[in-house]
């Protein structure tokens, strides 16, 4: 049968596929972060599911619909982060998303106007009294 000949409402499915061969098989891709080896503790670390962590991490409770307000970007008032449960993140307002560690990194981070060449600059003498005395010694020379 040649194309000239199909006429529509007229061709059978069977006639349309006589001799085509299956397609090769792919495996299936998943959007779950690949973990990093490296460490015992990464695989445990990114099975946590996201809910978890923002609880852990940030103090913030997720809700029903797994949206949080997004620390990492100012003026959020409608939450805008979504939590996987694959433990993945993503802020639809600043547009980040990653892993656990990524989420740790973003919260932790010191904001650009804040950060000097030395992580220790903003440390005041009241928050390394809290510090252990092993903690509070200068590195050796």
């Amino acid at each position: 049968m040649t194309l000239l000949e199909l006429r529509p409402g007229r061709v059978a499915l069977d006639d349309l596929v006589d001799g085509l061969h299956d397609p090769p098989t792919v495996p299936a891709r998943s959007s779950a972060p690949q973990p990093r080896r490296g460490h015992p503790l990464d695989d445990a670390l990114l099975a946590l599911p996201a809910e978890h962590y923002a609880r852990m991490l940030a103090g913030l409770e997720a809700s029903r619909a797994g949206k949080i307000t997004c620390s990492f970007h100012r003026g959020d008032t409608t939450p805008s982060l979504q939590l996987y449960d694959d433990g993945s993140w993503y802020c639809f307002g600043c547009q980040r998303g990653g892993t656990i560690y990524d989420f740790a990194a973003a919260l932790w981070a010191p904001a650009p106007s804040t950060a000097s060449s030395s992580p220790c600059a903003s440390a005041s003498p009241k928050s390394l009294a809290s510090l252990p005395a092993e903690a509070r010694r200068a590195p050796p020379a």
